[in-house]
């Protein structure tokens, strides 16, 4: 804060570091400074540091909790006697814009031929 009480944003100015790399690493890269990546559930503290000045912040990982599974067909139609791939998908409630992908080790099978008309 300056006398006037403006700050000044000094992100990719500042060596970022964990104090628990195997919960949460911060880069220093240019472009990423600051950029916290979550390793591990727990917490761990942030710190920012420059010219022996230094703040610091509690950061927590919290386990991602399954909201929603979406599955998809490889062939939403198919013959019958033939077989296509199921694939499932999870949406997790920590972050709705990443998605983990489960495969089915197996593959679905038609046994019957069936079309609904909508």
């Amino acid at each position: 804060m300056f006398s006037d009480g403006t700050t000044s944003n000094i992100t990719d100015q500042v060596n970022w570091s964990s104090d628990d790399a195997d919960i949460v690493t911060v880069a220093n890269g240019a472009g990423f400074e600051g950029r916290a990546t979550a390793v591990a559930t727990g917490s761990t503290t942030i710190t920012a540091e420059i010219g022996g000045i230094d703040a610091s912040i509690t950061f927590t990982v919290t386990p991602a909790v399954l909201s929603s599974i979406q599955v998809h067909l490889d062939d939403s139609s198919i013959a019958k006697g033939t077989s296509t791939t199921a694939t499932a998908t999870g949406v997790y409630t920590d972050d709705p814009r990443r998605i983990s992908e489960i495969r089915f080790p197996g593959r679905l099978r038609c046994l019957l031929a069936y079309r609904s008309e909508r």
